[in-house]
């Protein structure tokens, strides 16, 4: 059995709008229905935490689309614990960043580090956002003490956001434990680094040394400029080259609309798949509005759009329409990288909500939500955005309470 998950690191951040890739899980897909009824008790929440595979080999040559092997009790039927959960680590707000203490106590084992923007001046990488007050350890997690850090966050800047180089051992003592991290690369703030740097060699050269100094297992793009292609190409062609140098892991985080994804981010995967790239996941950022809505939510603008949909009632109706969304990304990610079978596009989908307020799921929820990912055969969930009851959190990490 693994930890009770109560103890909490105070030093790993909570992003409000952002999510992360890490690897494919083993699911198994049904046909197309919205969340159902919670599964009988001990189906999802009380089972252990499935390991990803470590990092593989190093040598050349282009990497396999990463890790289908079955986790610990994944086996086809009822009590298997399916889709796994990844954890988001604002790198600037927790500089401690103890993984392997933190999986120990927990029994999580994946961690996504970001984000990692470009340094104002030239091609080179840094931490977004401040080194501010930390925040809540992990989704559901109660909130951690306040500090007092007021630099900003990257360490080229004098910060006191960890250093990249002191990554690769923090990394190192997460695999000993079964565990993988990787990094984030984008987000809601900054500029991306494909956007930076001039040429696709000096963007190739800036991952490679992302890749190589941290020891990351992967690299997600949360991309906010899907609309510019040239970055876009850069961004493919520079990946490719690592993938045929590196066995890297690499995927997409990418917001969830009504309808599914955006023309602008169905495009950038068409692109980055004929130019090449194998691309293991795409996390879709679902924005879900809670019961009392707040128009200062950081999310609010894109929530709306999902307010616009009839309401069949107050939690399913929700969480109907974000299923619908799903499925519709489904379609539009088989279409652009040329997957015949749905079931498999959905095995590269992973499931994020963004929540705007403290009552955002309901344990309920989070049972319809674990379900769906079950029956679909996601690659795994988050959560992102405000607190939620540790309760709810813990039926998404599938961990004893």
């Amino acid at each position: 059995m693994l930890p009770r998950p109560l103890a909490f690191l105070a030093a790993l951040a909570l992003s409000g709008t952002t999510g992360a890739v890490i690897a494919l899980l083993p699911g198994r897909a049904e046909p197309d229905t919205g969340p159902g009824s919670p599964p009988a008790a001990g189906s999802g929440a009380a089972v252990d935490a499935a390991r990803p595979p470590g990092p593989s080999a190093a040598g050349g040559g282009r990497s396999p689309s990463p890790g289908v092997g079955a986790a610990a009790g994944s086996d086809e039927g009822e009590g298997a614990p399916g889709v796994g959960f990844v954890a988001f680590v604002d790198a600037a707000r927790g500089p401690a960043l103890d993984l392997a203490a933190h999986a120990r106590r927990t029994g999580l084992r994946r961690y996504a580090v970001g984000h990692v923007i470009a340094a104002p001046v030239g091609c080179a990488p840094r931490w977004a956002g401040p080194a501010a007050t930390s925040g809540p350890s992990i989704p559901g997690g109660p909130a951690a003490p306040k500090g007092t850090a007021a630099a900003e966050g990257p360490e080229a800047a004098g910060g006191t956001a960890v250093a990249f180089g002191d990554l690769r051992g923090r990394f190192a003592e997460l695999r000993a434990e079964g565990g993988e991290a990787g990094l984030v690369l984008g987000g809601p703030a900054g500029r991306g680094l494909a956007g930076a740097c001039a040429t696709t060699g000096d963007l190739t050269a800036a991952y490679r040394r992302l890749v190589t100094v941290t020891g990351a297992a992967f690299l997600d793009f949360e991309v906010s400029d899907g609309a510019d292609h040239a970055a876009a190409e850069r961004r493919a062609l520079a990946v490719r080259a690592l993938q045929d140098d590196l066995p890297l892991r690499v995927g997409f985080t990418l917001p969830l609309h009504p309808d599914g994804l955006s023309a602008h981010d169905v495009e950038l995967l068409r692109l980055t798949h004929r130019l090449g790239v194998d691309v293991t996941t795409v996390n879709l950022l679902a924005p879900v509005e809670p019961r009392e809505r707040s128009s200062s939510s950081p999310v609010h603008e894109v929530a709306a759009s999902w307010d616009r949909r009839p309401e069949t009632g107050a939690s399913g109706g929700r969480l109907r329409r974000v299923a619908s969304a799903v499925r519709a990304a489904r379609d539009q990610i088989a279409d652009a990288q040329g997957l015949a079978d749905a079931r498999e596009a959905a095995r590269r989908l992973a499931l994020t909500p963004v929540l705007t307020g403290p009552h955002g799921l309901s344990e309920a929820d989070a049972r319809r939500l674990a379900a769906f990912a079950d029956r679909h055969g996601l690659a795994w969930l988050s959560l992102r955005g405000t607190p939620q009851n540790p309760a709810v959190a813990r039926i998404l990490w599938r961990i004893p309470a």
